[in-house]
C-alpha cells in the first residue's frame, strides 16, 4: 500500500516523506524528483526539521490550535470561514488548476478507467473525501485495498488544498466540477460514487445533479457522513477537531491553506439538506458512537440501507 511504500522509502533514505507524498507525486518519475528535491535540502546546513510546519510560517493554523486548545472551537471554525473569503475562487465557468483525479486500485483487463472487461468487477467506484484540513486521497487508502485488481476505485480530489488551486465559490460550482470529473472518469461505464464523511455531503448532491442530467451512478455509499447541523453540536465538533489532531501525523499538516480551504466548504454547506434522488443508497457507519453517551451514530434522513461496521 502507499503506507508501506512511504515507510520503506523513509527507512530507506532517511527523509520524512508526508503522508500524501505518494498520491501527491503519483508516477514513479515524479516521485523520484520530489525525493531528489527533499535528499538535497536535507543535505543543506541548517535544513529545517521536516516534523512540521514551524508556527511562525502558518500564523492561522497558530491561532486555529491555540483556541481549539481554549475550547474555542465554533469561533476557531468561524475564524476560517472567513479566511477564506480572501482565497481564489472558481465558479461555474472554469475549475483551472484543479487537482487531477487520482488511481487507487485497478480492475483486470478494465478500459477507459472503470470496471473489468468482462464486467466481473462492477461499477468502478468513485470516491470524494471529506472535507476538513486532512482531505486526502489518502482517506481511501485502506477502503481501496481490497478491490486492487477486480474493481476501479479512483478519488477525486477537492480543489483548494493544494498550493495554486482555487475555492469554490458556491456551492453549485463546487457540484459542476465533481459532476463533470466523475463523467469524464467513468467514460461511458457503469459507476458508484462513494463520500467519506462530509465528503457524503457533496456525493449525495453529485448524486443528485448527475441524475437530473440522466447520468446518474448505480449506487451511493456514504461513509459515515454526519449532516451538518450533526456536526455543529458543540460535543461533536470538539471530537471531531480532536481526532484532525490526533490523525495529522498520518494524513498531513494543517497548515494555513488546508485550514482556509475546511473553512472554505463548511462556507458552503452552513445548514444543508441533502437532495432527494432514486438511486440506492447504503450509510456505513460506525457501530460505536463518535462520542460518550450515545446518540452520535451517523444517521440518514432520506430512504437508504445501513450497515454497522466495527469501530
Amino acid at each position: 500500500t502507499s503506507v508501506r511504500l512511504r515507510g520503506s522509502l523513509n527507512t530507506a533514505t532517511g527523509l520524512r516523506l508526508s503522508a500524501t507524498a505518494v498520491f501527491d507525486h503519483p508516477t514513479p518519475a515524479d516521485l523520484a524528483d520530489h525525493m531528489r528535491g527533499e535528499l538535497a535540502a536535507a543535505r543543506t546546513p541548517q535544513a529545517p526539521e521536516p516534523a512540521g510546519p514551524p508556527a511562525q510560517a502558518q500564523p492561522l493554523a497558530a491561532l486555529y490550535r491555540q483556541a481549539c486548545a481554549d475550547g474555542k472551537v465554533k469561533e476557531a471554525t468561524d475564524l476560517l470561514v472567513a479566511a477564506s473569503l480572501l482565497r481564489p475562487f472558481f465558479t461555474t465557468d472554469g475549475t483551472d488548476g484543479a487537482p487531477a483525479p487520482v488511481t487507487l486500485s485497478g480492475g483486470t483487463g478494465g478500459t477507459g478507467g472503470t470496471g473489468g472487461s468482462d464486467g466481473s468487477g462492477g461499477p468502478a467506484l468513485i470516491c470524494l473525501p471529506s472535507v476538513t484540513a486532512l482531505s486526502s486521497p489518502h482517506q481511501f487508502a485502506r477502503f481501496a485495498a481490497p478491490f486492487r485488481g477486480h474493481r476501479d476505485v479512483h478519488v477525486l480530489p477537492l480543489p483548494g488544498y493544494g498550493e495554486g488551486e482555487p475555492l469554490p465559490a458556491t456551492a453549485d460550482a463546487l457540484v459542476a466540477h465533481l459532476a463533470a470529473e466523475v463523467l469524464r472518469l467513468a467514460d461511458g461505464a457503469p459507476f458508484a460514487l462513494a463520500g467519506y464523511s462530509s465528503g457524503g455531503w457533496l456525493a449525495q448532491e453529485v448524486t443528485a445533479h448527475l441524475e437530473r442530467g440522466g447520468a446518474a451512478p448505480a449506487a451511493l455509499v456514504l461513509l459515515d457522513t454526519f449532516l451538518p447541523g450533526d456536526a455543529a453540536r458543540p460535543e461533536f465538533r470538539t471530537r471531531m477537531t480532536d481526532a484532525m489532531f490526533e490523525r495529522e501525523d498520518a494524513f498531513g499538516w494543517m497548515t494555513d491553506l488546508r485550514l482556509t480551504a475546511m473553512g472554505g466548504y463548511f462556507r458552503l454547506f452552513p445548514a444543508w439538506r441533502p437532495t432527494a434522488t432514486d438511486v440506492p443508497t447504503l450509510l456505513v457507519r460506525a457501530g460505536r458512537d463518535l462520542v460518550d453517551g450515545g446518540g452520535h451514530q451517523a444517521s440518514w434522513p432520506l430512504p437508504h440501507t445501513a450497515v454497522d461496521v466495527p469501530g
